[in-house]
């Protein structure tokens, strides 16, 4: 036996340890679950195991068994707490779609072929409303009519009227509305008052040196088909379905 002490040799028999002097204290422990059992119990208090096979020991004080720490988890098996921790995997989260450019609306923009033939119509428009005209003010002759004066400043005022208004607050002529034409802004809106003044009253120059030849090679060499007028009023001749998408974009 060992002093429970100091840890040296007793005795059979000896009450005290002969190295420090400590009294030597005989304790038996059950041989099943390791628990101390009391002196002249026949069968262990804690598993109720029968005492005859006991350990006897000597200054052995509360023998442990050998336990390593743990760790419970709530879920899964006990984890050995001495172990490095597993790192938990790191989520990235996807990258948003990449969301493409704006796409300008494909606009139809009208050249001279259907704009000549609009501006036949209109012309067949203001020769009635001439001959209507002559014909109440007595104006009229054998090859037509003629008119000077008052009657011809009316009939020249109301042809002016007719595009002005039309074209800035419909978007064209009854030529150009027939023919699927809309003269329009960038936002796809008609011009309104004074981009119209302007594209009309410079007529005068895309008319040179006859029959809307400049405007007409003005037209030919524009991407936006825009005569002289429509580049100093900012106005563009397209096709009428492309109304609601320059509209949309620009909202």
């Amino acid at each position: 036996m060992k002093c429970a002490s100091c840890g040296a040799e007793v005795g059979a028999g000896q009450k005290f340890c002969a190295s420090c002097g400590s009294p030597v204290v005989t304790k038996r422990y059950c041989a099943s679950c390791g628990s101390e059992v009391p002196s002249g119990s026949s069968f262990c208090a804690n598993c109720g195991a029968p005492q005859g096979s006991s350990i006897p020991a000597a200054s052995v004080s509360n023998p442990q068994p050998n336990l390593q720490p743990v760790t419970l988890m709530s879920d899964g098996p006990a984890v050995d707490a001495s172990a490095p921790p597993t790192p938990r995997p790191t989520y990235q989260p996807a990258p948003a779609p990449a969301i493409p450019p704006a796409v300008a609306p494909a606009v139809e923009y009208k050249g001279i072929g259907l704009r000549i033939v609009a501006t036949i119509i209109d012309t067949i428009i203001y020769f009635i409303f001439s001959w209507v005209v002559a014909a109440q003010t007595g104006n009229t002759t054998s090859a037509g009519f003629e008119m000077t004066g008052a009657p011809a400043f009316l009939t020249f005022a109301v042809w002016l009227l007719y595009y002005i208004l039309l074209e800035g607050f419909v978007g064209g002529t009854v030529g150009k509305l027939v023919l699927g034409m809309r003269i329009v802004n960038d936002r796809g809106k008609a011009p309104g008052i004074v981009a119209a003044i302007v594209r009309n009253l410079l007529r005068i120059v895309d008319f040179l040196p006859f029959a809307y030849i400049l405007g007409m090679v003005l037209i030919a060499t524009s991407k936006k088909k825009q005569r002289l007028g429509d580049r100093a009023a900012g106005t563009l001749v397209v096709a009428s379905k492309s109304v609601k998408a320059m509209k949309s974009a620009a909202a």
